[in-house]
């Protein structure tokens, strides 16, 4: 998942995008509303972490403009106003969900995992790629209408490069986002997922990109 951390205190900024990268996400940082349309310009992501009280306005400024032209984009406003109408403004405007601050990272990661399933759910829960059909919701795979099993961590690997709507992913990416940091991981296991679902959805499914990682093809 790719998250955009709009947080204008550096330190906590940095802090949270640690945490995320260190369970498997892919951050960037903004520490102002015009950093953060900037890079929503000239990037894509999955989820914005937003915080309200920023040196040049306002968060729920962009909280407004990310749902009304990134549709897809999920949302979670990250801030220390506990107030109800605060709350209840942020999400009337789009927002996925509001965490108020102090928070516990692990919740943080947990409620951004949630709301990237619902929006996949929402979005994407029945794709077809050629003559492979995705069921993201109900976790089925089809091949030319035959039911195709999948492992459980077979599926996780779908999920993560369905949610990268067509992006190159890093192997090591993907070795993060499956197991975090765990030492014990053999250097081919993403290799070897690669290929079962190959083998069992199509060779032509996923691209390899030499030198750089792997590509659901989605045309």
């Amino acid at each position: 998942m790719r998250i955009l951390v709009l947080e204008d205190e550096e330190n906590l900024n940095g802090l949270i995008r640690g945490y995320l990268v260190s369970n498997g996400m892919m951050c960037k940082q903004a520490l102002n509303l015009s950093e953060a349309r900037t890079q929503l310009t000239s990037d894509s992501f999955d989820l914005l972490l937003c915080d309200l009280n920023l040196p040049d306005g306002s968060g729920l400024d962009l909280v407004d403009y990310v749902r009304k032209n990134l549709p897809d984009m999920g949302i979670v406003i990250i801030s220390a106003k506990d107030q109800l109408k605060d709350r209840l403004k942020g999400l009337e405007l789009g927002a996925d969900d509001y965490l108020v601050k102090p928070f516990d990272f692990p919740e943080l990661l947990a409620r951004a995992k949630a709301v990237q399933r619902r929006r996949v759910g929402e979005t994407d829960s029945l794709i077809q790629l050629g003559d492979v059909t995705l069921d993201m919701k109900r976790k089925i795979a089809k091949k030319r209408g035959n039911t195709v099993e999948l492992t459980y961590s077979e599926w996780e690997v779908l999920e993560i490069m369905v949610a990268a709507h067509g992006r190159v992913l890093e192997r090591k990416f993907l070795e993060s986002a499956l197991y975090g940091h765990k030492g014990d991981v053999e250097s081919n296991t993403v290799e070897v997922y690669i290929s079962r679902l190959r083998k069992k959805l199509g060779s032509k499914l996923i691209n390899t990109i030499r030198g750089v990682g792997y590509r659901l093809d989605l045309d």
